[in-house]
């Protein structure tokens, strides 16, 4: 998982913010991987728990909140996050093999006949 450390300044950050940004992949895969006797997990965990996009999501929430107790996921809450982690991903696999069409050239040459005619003063 990337953090920016933007997200970690004295006044924080706003929550709206970090969901636009929140990706529920990275989170899994942090959540498998952090460990609740590292002092910055621990702290991260305690800091994600304030965005409602970590704070209102069950499992997750859970299991982050295990974290920053400096106690690790129980079996169950690892389950899910492993069968969650591994749905992400075939999402992912998934979707990334649609390209999106690229209008770049469309855009910088102009919508031609999309272009709104100019109104007539009558």
């Amino acid at each position: 998982m990337i953090l920016s450390l933007q997200w970690f300044t004295p006044q924080g950050q706003r929550p709206d913010a970090f969901g636009f940004y929140y990706s529920p992949l990275q989170m899994m895969t942090w959540l498998r991987q952090a460990n609740p006797h590292n002092v910055g997990d621990r702290y991260a965990a305690k800091r994600l728990l304030k965005m409602p996009s970590v704070r209102d999501s069950g499992t997750v929430a859970a299991a982050t909140a295990a974290i920053a107790k400096g106690h690790r996921p129980n079996a169950w809450l690892r389950w899910q996050l492993r069968l969650h982690q591994q749905l992400l991903r075939n999402e992912d696999g998934l979707f990334s093999r649609f390209h999106l069409i690229d209008h770049r050239r469309r855009i910088e040459r102009g919508f031609g006949s999309c272009q709104p005619k100019p109104l007539r003063n009558h």
